[in-house]
């Protein structure tokens, strides 16, 4: 979780989103949202999504986000520690 990440000293900064809406979702909709890394790079990674509504199943909307792993005391982007990688990473 993000604290463990604060404890280091780092956090992560969202840099795109991108949304590819297909249906509605409204207010008191129930719904399924799945998530994992697409990718990662020197600095970050790229997260998919999916958000499918409830009872029906059909897809809401999907799509991805990025974000790079920054060190809260500059802001600055840092590179991504080889255990938070394979911590995160579904790869032997």
């Amino acid at each position: 979780g993000m604290p463990a990440f604060a404890a280091r000293g780092l956090g992560w900064f969202m840099t795109s989103a991108t949304i590819h809406y297909r249906r509605p979702l409204g207010l008191g909709d129930k719904m399924i949202v799945r998530t994992w890394i697409e990718r990662f790079t020197d600095d970050g990674c790229q997260v998919g999504f999916e958000i499918d509504r409830l009872p029906t199943r059909k897809r809401s909307c999907e799509g991805h986000c990025d974000y790079v792993l920054v060190t809260l005391a500059t802001g600055r982007a840092t590179p991504l520690p080889d255990d938070i990688r394979a911590t995160f990473s579904l790869s032997p």
